[in-house]
């Protein structure tokens, strides 16, 4: 996992959108592993005090929310085709929404839209404004930085999902959210 990032969904008022990024440097002919689950786990948070004493319990597994993403091994598509990898994400409700990895419309079933591929890395790194201000224990950067990730992709899962049944049951508005990945089976 390289990043976990949560956020309304700017046009769509009602919705959050949940990603999760894996493989860093990945190549174009990056594909999933079908032998790992991918997930992101949410769960309600409450906000028990205030100032120094703040604490932040969280719900019971009862109460958590989890997508779970499952991909299929890449299938050899025919002379000169680039591999086929569909895969399926699996709601906390349980509805099941197939998708085709690298689909740039990714799918979408009854409120959940879903798209997994290659996506350019976010991440953004100042390699020799880093070194020099290690070198010197001074701040070193320009401020037109040099990024050493130019170029470099990620597999992304994203996720968009409406948030309005969750709230309307009890959950959030506060949540706590986990990426992770699991061996499957």
């Amino acid at each position: 996992i390289t990043d976990l990032y949560v956020f309304p969904t700017p046009e769509r008022s009602g919705r959050l959108v949940l990603v999760l990024n894996v493989l860093p440097d990945a190549p174009h002919d990056s594909y999933f592993s079908d032998a790992i689950v991918y997930r992101i786990r949410l769960r309600p948070v409450t906000i028990s005090g205030v100032g120094t004493a703040a604490a932040f319990p969280f719900a019971g597994e009862d109460q958590e929310l989890v997508f779970s993403c499952h991909f299929e091994a890449p299938r050899q598509g025919g002379a000169g085709v680039a591999p086929v990898q569909e895969g399926w994400c699996v709601a906390p409700s349980g509805e099941t929404t197939r998708f085709r990895v690298h689909d740039e419309q990714g799918s979408n079933s009854d409120g959940l839209r879903v798209y997994a591929g290659l996506r350019a890395e976010p991440f953004f790194i100042d390699v020799q404004g880093l070194i020099e201000s290690q070198k010197t224990r001074r701040l070193a950067f320009k401020e037109v930085g040099t990024n050493a990730a130019v170029g470099f992709n990620v597999l992304s899962i994203v996720v968009e999902v409406d948030c309005q049944p969750w709230l309307r049951n009890g959950y959030g508005p506060l949540l706590a959210v986990v990426g992770e990945t699991v061996v499957a089976g």
